[in-house]
């Protein structure tokens, strides 16, 4: 069986090796801030698309862009890597997936919703394109909400998987983690 665990504070920004050009000057169509150079946003940009206000957003979805922009490209067009590429590969007869990211604490339990939310503060909106989705107790590390990340890891596994990266100690987390890896072993 295979087992794979995604551990990250930031947004999946697999790009396709034919568009590397995306982080450079070439193609500056994600950046947020074209006379700030190319940041973690461009993952955001890149690779989701939201309705209403950002207040929170009603609802984001992983996309595909083409390299110019355009939205709702075919897989080989995509700027990132296509999701279903990682979906395919994690085949949940025969894998499970495990995501330790900007996640709120309680979201694999079900008492707290992930939300997305458009940033208020210009520097976390040139940044990064999204506000931070959890943050530790003492407020001293934040995370990003993991959109495409969510979609393979929750599209792949039955249980909810994905834990808080904020959280102040992963021992409960890790523990949930080894007893349902055990629960599937012959």
């Amino acid at each position: 069986m295979l087992v794979v665990i995604f551990v990250s504070d930031e947004l999946d920004c697999s790009y396709a090796p034919a568009h590397g050009d995306i982080f450079t000057a070439a193609n500056d169509t994600f950046w947020l801030d074209p006379n700030v150079g190319p940041r973690s946003g461009i993952c955001w940009e890149a690779g989701s698309v939201c309705t209403g206000d950002g207040a929170p957003y009603d609802a984001c979805v992983p996309a595909n862009y083409g390299a110019n922009g355009e939205i709702d490209v075919s897989d080989d067009a995509a700027v990132l890597q296509p999701l279903s590429r990682y979906v395919a590969d994690l085949d949940p007869a025969r894998s499970m997936a495990f995501g330790l990211v900007g996640v709120p604490s309680g979201y694999a339990e079900g008492s707290e919703p992930l939300t997305y939310w458009a940033p208020e503060d210009d520097q976390q909106a040139s940044q990064f394109g999204v506000d931070w989705s959890c943050a530790d107790a003492e407020g001293g590390h934040e995370a990003l909400p993991p959109l495409r990340l969510r979609e393979v890891v929750e599209s792949t596994t039955a249980a909810p998987s994905l834990f808080s990266i904020c959280d102040s100690s992963y021992e409960t987390t890790m523990a949930t983690i080894r007893d349902r890896i055990l629960a599937r072993l012959p």
